[in-house]
C-alpha cells in the first residue's frame, strides 16, 4: 500500500504557523468543523473552492501559491510503485 504524506500542503501549513492558526481557527473561518479541515490537509478530502478563496484571503497570498503542488512536492514516498501489490 502506497505510504501519503501527512503534509501535503506545505505552503499552507507554513502560512498557518507565520499567522499562529490552529486547526480550530482555520476550521472556524471556513465554517467548517475541526475533524473535516483535519483530513482535508491529510488528503483525504478537497478542498472546495470557496475555502480556497477564504484561505488564500486570509494569508493574502493567491490560492497557487498555497495549493499548486511542485515536483519537489511529490506526496508519495519513493519505491513505493516497486512493492506495490497489484
Amino acid at each position: 500500500m502506497a505510504k501519503i504524506s501527512n503534509n501535503i500542503f506545505p505552503k499552507l501549513r507554513g502560512m498557518m504557523a507565520e499567522y499562529r492558526d490552529t486547526i480550530p481557527d482555520l476550521a472556524n473561518l471556513l465554517k467548517i468543523s475541526d475533524d473535516t479541515l483535519r483530513r482535508t490537509l491529510k488528503g483525504e478530502r478537497d478542498f472546495e473552492l470557496s475555502e480556497m478563496k477564504l484561505i488564500s484571503q486570509r494569508y493574502k497570498t493567491t490560492m497557487d501559491d498555497l495549493f499548486i503542488f511542485e515536483p519537489s512536492q511529490s506526496t508519495i514516498q519513493p519505491g513505493v510503485i516497486e512493492n506495490a501489490k497489484i
